[in-house]
């Protein structure tokens, strides 16, 4: 006959090694369960951002000269909090050049980006016809001279002058305007933050002095 003592001394030693381990190897399963299950809802929310992140636009403008200007602009994320930036590629460049670092910095800073393709640039190849109110006239890059180059001036003006547009929609805030340029644009650019700064101040209407960087 078993020893009936012996057998329940067995099973309370069995108990209480299940007691010890089994507790442990529950907690183990649920915080996998648990790290996988943040994972994967990290994983929808950052789709979820993505999917509302605001399609670029692509966009005509006119220049002060009449040149037709075709920019794309990223909105900001930030509402009246974005800061507006423009960006204006090189010489013998276009804008698509620039569109990823947009689309980044839209993405990751919330900022908004408008890149045009500069005159004779891109798909800015023409301007309207002083002589026909219906016809263009083809612009010619291999014929551009000093001024025409500084007339790029003129381009990111016509930037600037859209970027108020959101501005008065409460998109951007067009006081913390900032432009990168690349090699030739700079000159331009840098011509006109000297204009923009040095604009007439009013009594009640402000000019300007929206460039920050």
């Amino acid at each position: 006959m078993p020893n009936t003592k012996l057998l329940l001394l067995t099973r309370h030693k069995r108990v209480r090694n299940m007691k010890k381990s089994y507790p442990r190897t529950i907690h183990a399963k649920y915080v996998s369960i648990f790290v996988m299950l943040l994972l994967a809802t990290t994983a929808v929310a950052q789709d979820d951002d993505e999917e509302k992140l605001p399609e670029p636009q692509d966009i005509e403008l006119r220049t002060e000269d009449r040149v037709i200007l075709h920019a794309r602009f990223y909105p900001g994320t930030k509402g009246k909090n974005s800061v507006p930036i423009i960006m204006a590629h090189g010489w013998a460049g276009k804008g698509e050049e620039l569109y990823d670092l947009a689309a980044k910095v839209q993405k990751f800073l919330g900022h908004a980006v408008i890149v045009p393709d500069l005159r004779a640039h891109g798909k800015s190849e023409y301007a309207e016809d002083p002589k026909d109110p219906n016809g263009t006239v083809k612009l010619d890059r291999s014929k551009m001279n000093k001024q025409d180059i500084l007339n790029i001036g003129l381009d990111i003006r016509a930037c600037k002058a859209y970027l108020m547009t959101r501005n008065n929609a409460e998109e951007l805030n067009i006081e913390q305007l900032c432009i990168v340029a690349a090699d030739v644009s700079c000159i331009p650019a840098l011509e006109w933050s000297v204009y923009d700064w040095t604009r007439p101040r009013l009594p009640t209407i402000k000019l300007g002095r929206d460039i920050k960087a």
